[in-house]
């Protein structure tokens, strides 16, 4: 019966030692999964471009860019606004809060804001 035990004690310190080894693993796995499959972006930006949003407008509107320019859409509201652009998704924009997008292709993009006083149409043009 001691000899039982005994097998069965290192048995179980085994499988203790085995899930250890397993769970420390999968640990590592799920910390550097992010760094696999990690784009890195060679965009450089030329320079930046603002738009301010306002209640009930939007500066400037059009805005004409250059292409491979970021644009800042500042939030000037004191509400949380939506940008949403075709291609963009729908953006959250809390009151004062920048989000950049970068346009690296010619071409014209429209966009609204919602959550103003009334939906804001604006458009940046890029050449």
């Amino acid at each position: 019966m001691a000899s039982f035990k005994k097998r069965f004690f290192l048995k179980k310190k085994k499988r203790l030692v085995l899930i250890f080894v397993f769970c420390f693993f999968l640990l590592g796995l799920v910390v550097s999964l992010p760094k696999i499959f990690k784009k890195e972006s060679k965009f450089v930006a030329k320079g930046t471009s603002s738009v301010s949003i306002y209640a009930a407008i939007i500066e400037p509107n059009p805005l004409t860019i250059e292409k491979n320019i970021q644009v800042e859409f500042i939030n000037k509201t004191d509400r949380t606004i939506s940008v949403i652009g075709d291609g963009w998704g729908n953006i959250p924009l809390m009151p004062g809060k920048i989000m950049v997008k970068a346009f690296l292709s010619k071409g014209t993009y429209p966009y609204t804001v919602s959550g103003t006083d009334k939906p804001l149409e604006g458009k940046v043009i890029v050449k």
